[in-house]
């Protein structure tokens, strides 16, 4: 625990300024200056955060979480490839079609069908669209990824001045990186880290997709379960938090949020018709429309939301540290932008199916670090 708040210190130090007075004694650290004060107490089952500002509080947090995930400055640079049997190599391109594009048709067709076709007929029509539509997404995205069981991750710390240069190298000679690692030692990298990670599942087809972004994708479908990770997923994490992303999206599946949210969507549509069909054709009727349509949308993202804490939970299974320092390096900027405008964030997280990084974390932690 000396580490954590000796690192505490060193970034509350860089936040508050040089006024602030910030000592350690002990297993505590005592900040005093213009922003409040603050006291961290290191414990056996977490950290006891107490302030008298709550912007110190939130600074506090914010320093124990960069602790948490302080190595995700150790490496600048990711080579990430599949194994074929015969070496590694890239994975392939994704396709160049939108899912979210892939998606509109699904919400403008049906609503368009209860406007030219009487309600019955509409009705069966749109829901054969939302069901036939969703599969035809489904086999999308079990498509625009390559399956792979061991996926080779080359990172590096590169100085600055070399990067462009060693970007460049890598780009023509990246088969040969990714089968002799050791020469990143020629190109001046510090900090070499290889490691192949094997991708298994009980509950879904592991593929692997080419998107530097990182980010993970579970969809169910009949016979054909998948989780899709990025390339760019392989270069934040380590081995042990890429698992915690990956049993995140296990979690999905397990608890069949895909077909919950399907379900969900089809009595959304039903409703709709009756609502287009009952209500009278003036100005009041159109506001009940669009009351409705408000109400369906905050349905659907507070929905989405508790699937997401569910799943979390189910990934906290294994570690809760784990999880939370996955998310903390992959939602670091968010995580910043929450503990310093907080209030804004109440106003995103109202429009975003994800509750917030910030939030998440929290839960994650269920207390390791306590204001």
């Amino acid at each position: 625990m000396r580490e954590l708040l000796t690192h505490v210190a060193g970034f509350l130090r860089d936040l508050v300024g040089v006024d602030a007075e910030i000592r350690v004694d002990g297993d505590s650290l005592i900040v005093v200056g213009g922003r409040g004060e603050a006291s961290v107490r290191a414990e056996p089952d977490g950290v006891r955060i107490a302030c008298t500002r709550r912007i110190m509080c939130r600074l506090a947090e914010l320093a124990v979480y960069d602790y948490l995930a302080r190595d995700r400055a150790a490496h600048n640079l990711a080579v990430v490839g599949i194994s074929t049997g015969n070496g590694y190599v890239d994975a392939p391109p994704s396709l160049p079609i939108n899912v979210n594009a892939a998606l509109v048709p699904l919400v403008a067709l049906p609503f368009l069908m209860a406007l030219f076709m009487g309600p019955l007929y509409a009705t069966l029509a749109g829901t054969a669209l939302i069901v036939l539509g969703y599969l035809a997404v489904a086999y999308y995205v079990s498509q625009r990824c390559a399956q792979a069981r061991v996926v080779r991750v080359v990172k590096a710390y590169v100085p600055q001045e070399r990067l462009e240069e060693v970007r460049a190298y890598i780009r023509r000679h990246k088969k040969d990186i990714l089968a002799n690692p050791d020469l990143m030692w020629s190109l001046g990298a510090r900090n070499l880290y290889v490691d192949d990670v094997e991708l298994t599942s009980r509950t879904a087809r592991m593929c692997v997709s080419s998107d530097r972004a990182p980010n993970a994708i579970a969809v169910a479908a009949p016979l054909r379960n998948v989780v899709v990770a990025t390339v760019g997923l392989f270069a934040y994490l380590d081995r042990n938090e890429l698992r915690a992303v990956l049993r995140h999206e296990e979690g999905h599946l397990r608890h069949r949020h895909t077909y919950k949210l399907l379900a969900l969507a089809i009595a959304e549509y039903v409703t709709r018709v009756s609502l287009i069909f009952g209500v009278p054709k003036s100005y009041i009727g159109a506001v009940l429309v669009g009351m409705y349509l408000l109400g369906v949308f905050l349905t659907f993202v507070a929905v989405s939301q508790l699937f997401e804490l569910e799943a979390d939970r189910y990934a906290a299974r294994g570690s809760r540290l784990v999880l939370a320092r996955a998310l903390i390096k992959l939602g670091w900027n968010s995580i910043v932008e929450e503990k310093m405008f907080g209030r804004w964030n109440v106003l995103r997280s109202i429009k975003d199916n994800h509750p917030s990084m910030e939030y998440r974390v929290r839960k994650a932690l269920a207390g390791y670090a306590r204001a």
